[in-house]
């Protein structure tokens, strides 16, 4: 639905299909009717897939054996050891 409110996208279309059409060959606004459903209907898919793999890959890294603890991990327990380092050399 978003794709199909954008006006980027309702000016994309309109300045990329009339490449596409023949005008020799059937109607031309049957044509661009086609056109202009193909477009949502081969980019919806794609939207689903990148969004679904985008919040699959957050909860890895929200959970705690993921990379982003991992991270947060090593930060704090570096953090800790130059500390503790620091203190011990006083």
């Amino acid at each position: 639905m978003v794709e199909v409110l954008n006006p980027k996208t309702i000016f994309f279309l309109l300045a990329l299909l009339p490449a596409f059409v023949e005008p020799e060959r059937d109607s031309i606004h049957t044509q661009l009717l086609v056109l202009g459903i193909l477009v949502p209907l081969t980019a919806v898919p794609i939207d689903l897939t990148v969004s679904s793999a985008g919040g699959w890959i957050s909860e890895r890294l929200d959970q705690p054996a993921g990379i982003g603890w991992g991270f947060r991990d090593s930060a704090a327990s570096s953090s800790s050891d130059l500390g503790l380092r620091t203190l011990l050399q006083l």
